[in-house]
């Protein structure tokens, strides 16, 4: 194999992990599917393995082609700019999965004000407007389950959002208020 030819391969070998993972990360951002995750681990590791080898084998070409010298370090850079990616990809993936992103509809006729998320995090709302919705991240520490309290008119309500969660089982739900009331 010829260092223009490791050299190409390795630039190509580099946008395509890069791209990849970035595109598998926003499949499971706006998905919050779990398989997303699981494939991502494994395209990680079969990205890192390729490259790995490939990042090896342009040093070793470095060495001896000096011709080329200049340009396989700079191949062998553009693939060591994919580490810095990668890790705040699995950061802000550890992130989402310890997170529960809840969308809150008000499917009421009426406006409801004083909403409590509570539970895995306590969260605030003033007012969510009859059809509204309102986007509320909240943190899961350890096993939770999230419920709301609003008022609706003159009645407090209690409403259970999502009944269990522990570590890394974040995702996105979509609450409809006013459609499980739950009485104590």
């Amino acid at each position: 194999m010829t260092s223009q030819l490791l050299q190409k391969i390795g630039k190509k070998s580099a946008i395509i992990s890069c791209a990849g993972g970035v595109l598998i990360f926003l499949f499971y951002y706006f998905t919050a599917n779990d398989k997303f995750v699981f494939g991502g681990l494994w395209y990680l590791l079969a990205a890192c393995l390729i490259n790995l080898v490939l990042f090896i084998l342009i040093l070793v070409r470095s060495f001896k082609d000096k011709q080329q010298k200049k340009g396989l370090l700079f191949t062998a850079g553009l693939m060591i700019l994919n580490i810095p990616i990668a890790i705040f990809i699995l950061w802000f993936g550890g992130v989402l999965l310890n997170t529960m992103r809840i969308t809150i509809l008000n499917s009421t006729a009426r406006d409801i004000s004083e909403v409590v998320i509570d539970g895995c995090e306590k969260k605030n709302i003033t007012v969510i407007k009859a059809g509204e919705s309102k986007n509320v991240w909240v943190k899961i520490p350890g096993d939770c389950g999230i419920f709301m309290i609003y008022q609706d008119g003159t009645t407090q309500k209690r409403e259970e959002v999502v009944g269990y969660l522990s570590r890394w089982s974040g995702g996105q739900v979509t609450h409809l208020v006013g459609t499980n009331d739950i009485r104590e």
